[in-house]
C-alpha cells in the first residue's frame, strides 16, 4: 500500500560492535581514545578561534583554580551558616517565649466558695 512515487527502503542494521568487541581490552580502550580524540579535534575546529589549540588550553585552565567560583562557593557557605544561625536564634526565641508563657500559667489551687467549708476548717473568708 505504498504510494506510487515514494519508495521506502530500509537497510538492515548491521552491528559494528561485534568487530570492535574482538581483541583485548587494551585494544578497545585505544580505539575509544582515538575516537574521543578525533571528536575533540572536530569540535575544536568548529569553535571560533579553535584549531588544534583548544584541547591544549583546556587542560591548564582545568588545573588552575577558578577564583570566581571559589569566592561564590565560600559566599554560599557563609550564607548557609548565617541562615542556620538565624533559624537557631529564632527557635531559641520561641522557646524562651514559651517558657515565659508557661511560667505565667501556674496552676492555682481551687478556691472553695462555700462559707460553711471555711467555717469548718477555720479559714478566713476571702
Amino acid at each position: 500500500m505504498e504510494a506510487a512515487g515514494a519508495q521506502v527502503t530500509e537497510t538492515p542494521q548491521v552491528e559494528e560492535h561485534s568487530a570492535e568487541a574482538e581483541g583485548t581490552q587494551e585494544d578497545r580502550i585505544d580505539r575509544l581514545e582515538g575516537k574521543v580524540d578525533s571528536i575533540i579535534d572536530r569540535l575544536a575546529s568548529l569553535l571560533p578561534g579553535g584549531g588544534g589549540e583548544a584541547p591544549a588550553k583546556a587542560e591548564p585552565e582545568a588545573a588552575e583554580p577558578d577564583i570566581g567560583s571559589q569566592v561564590k562557593a565560600e559566599l554560599a557557605k557563609l550564607k548557609a551558616a548565617e541562615d542556620r544561625k538565624a533559624k537557631a536564634e529564632a527557635r531559641d526565641k520561641e522557646v524562651d517565649e514559651l517558657k515565659e508563657t508557661v511560667a505565667k500559667i501556674k496552676e492555682k489551687p481551687p478556691k472553695e466558695y462555700r462559707k460553711i467549708t471555711n467555717l469548718v476548717w477555720g479559714r478566713d473568708e476571702d
